[in-house]
This record gives C-alpha cells, structure tokens and sequence, in this order.
C-alpha cells in the first residue's frame, strides 16, 4: 500500500505515522510533503492508494494541489479545520478527522 501524507507539522505527521504502522503492521510505503509545491511534485510523479491530507500547508491549502493536478485516489482529511468541510468533500475527500479530538466525520 502507497500513501501520500500532505501534513506540514512535524508532531501530527508522526502521530499519523504511528497510527499507520500499528494499524497496518508496518507494511505501508509512504511520501510526506509538508507544503503545496512538494504535494504537487509527488501527485504529478507517482500513484498512490490515498492520500492523508491535511488543509494549511506550508505555503497554502491542500486544495490548492487537488485543483491543478488529476488523480484518482480516496483522500482522508486530517485537520482541524471544520470550515473547510464542505470543500473537502468536493474533491475525492471520503473522510474528515481532527487527530487532536480523534472525531471522525464520513
């Protein structure tokens, strides 16, 4: 399995590596970008079975990349910001959390 982690903060990307590997014993393959320039780079140069985003970036919002750039990939929202809800679903977005509350929203 091959997933692309779109998180600029340090802490909530291991907290979210964590996860994955207790979850799927340590058999995942995954990039991380931490900014729109690096997330479109991976998106434009290789495939992927999700993708685990966050909104704010380093240098914008993820959405930013999801709008330039085709795939065809499920994307799981792991973010604080509720305000973005509805746009997130507006991509290929199947899932919302906040990994600080743990609260998941399908």
């Amino acid at each position: 399995m091959k997933i692309l982690i779109l998180e600029d903060e340090i802490p909530a990307y291991q907290k979210l590596i964590s996860y994955l590997e207790a979850y799927f014993d340590n058999e995942i393959i995954h990039d991380w970008a931490r900014s729109v320039i690096d997330g479109k780079t991976f998106l434009e140069t290789n495939t992927y079975d999700f993708l685990l985003s966050d909104i704010q970036l380093l240098d914008g919002l993820s959405f930013d990349i999801f709008d330039s750039v085709t795939f065809d990939c499920p994307i799981i929202f792991c973010s604080a910001h509720d305000e973005y809800l509805f746009q997130a679903f507006n991509t290929n977005g199947i899932a919302c959390f906040d990994p600080y509350k743990t609260r998941v929203i399908f």
